[in-house]
């Protein structure tokens, strides 16, 4: 048997990736076998490469969902059996598991990263903007057991298929696994899709989950990923607003205009999406005050209509106008955007 040996700075390195590789083995044989893992090296079975094509590549896609479905306790839940440090890479990250994926993607994959990358102001403003609307939203998604550092460096082929090697293993949505893949170029990718079965929709959550590789590269290759972040970052908040606000309208005085979101999650993404395209004007997503009045005069009957207190709705209002009146007639659930005078 050949091997392959890999030396590694922190010996919980060597120790987590032969964890995840193992854990990841239990649901699926597209993992390369670990050999062993002792202090600051690891050593796997050496991989045959051959040439990949269609045919292996949708085989592939249908072992990566079969690894996915066998689940994880929990989102951010380490490897079965391992209580040491996690990483990415040689970056360490956390591994806390959470039961909401949306917390656990912001608080421990996307901010810890973009917050050290030094990139600029209102990028990071854009990023916090996406991360706010992610964790708004209600997911309905069960943690995979995924591999996590999935771009097409780590994804091999021999004669059997597809090989994954150097993990980042942990519970997460299985959709971030597709969306590393995508990142970097995977060969053949629309067949690893078509076999995976995944959804018609999957291109439009593609940069959502790009955003934490994109935030790990931005602090350990440099500015060059700065852009794609701030890309996914605004692609992320479009992707959550979906269609839109509804009954969108002008306040009477004209100074505010404003629509109707069907969730906060949707009024969030749609309040980051207008700051990201128009930074001169003020904008805030808000609750609508729950209260229907009616008044009569002599001269004539005036209807004031407002809707549910649960109802969220995006504020949009420009620079030039009065955000006085604007903060006043709306009780906000979380700022968008800092206030702007």
């Amino acid at each position: 048997m050949q091997t392959f040996s890999k030396r590694v700075r922190d010996t919980d390195q060597a120790g987590a990736e032969a964890a995840g590789l193992r854990w990841l083995g239990e649901a699926t044989d597209a993992v390369v076998n670990v050999v062993s893992a002792d202090g600051l090296e690891i050593v796997t079975e050496r991989v045959d490469e051959v040439m990949p094509t269609p045919e292996a590549a949708r085989k592939f896609g249908a072992e990566l969902a079969r690894m996915h479905r066998a689940g994880a306790e929990a989102f951010g839940a380490p490897p079965a059996g391992w209580e040491g440090k996690n990483f990415i890479g040689s970056i360490e990250q956390d591994c806390i598991p959470t039961d909401n994926w949306g917390e656990f993607y912001v608080e421990q994959r996307v901010l810890p990263f973009a917050e050290l990358a030094g990139i600029s102001s209102a990028q990071l403003d854009l990023v916090r903007r996406a991360c706010d609307a992610i964790a708004a939203r209600s997911w309905d998604v069960a943690p995979a057991r995924i591999h996590g550092d999935l771009w097409a460096g780590n994804l091999l082929f021999d004669a059997q298929g597809g090989i994954m090697i150097d993990p980042a293993a942990h519970g997460g949505h299985p959709h971030t696994d597709l969306g590393m893949l995508a990142l970097f170029g995977a060969p053949y990718i629309e067949e690893i899709f078509r076999g995976y079965g995944a959804p018609t929709d999957i291109e439009t959550w593609i940069p959502m989950h790009q955003l934490h590789p994109l935030a790990v590269h931005a602090l350990t290759h440099g500015s060059a990923y700065n852009r794609p972040l701030e890309r996914a970052a605004l692609a992320t908040l479009e992707a959550l607003a979906d269609a839109g606000l509804h009954s969108v309208l002008m306040s009477g005085s004209g100074a505010t205009c404003f629509g109707l979101a069907r969730d906060e999650a949707q009024a969030q993404a749609a309040a980051g999406a207008l700051a990201a395209q128009f930074p001169q004007w003020w904008v805030k997503a808000a609750r609508a005050r729950a209260t229907r009045a009616t008044t009569r005069t002599p001269a004539r009957t005036s209807s004031m209509r407002t809707w549910p207190e649960s109802t969220p709705r995006c504020w949009a209002a420009s620079r030039a106008c009065s955000s006085r009146r604007a903060r006043a007639s709306s009780r906000p659930s979380r700022s968008c955007s800092p206030s702007r005078p």
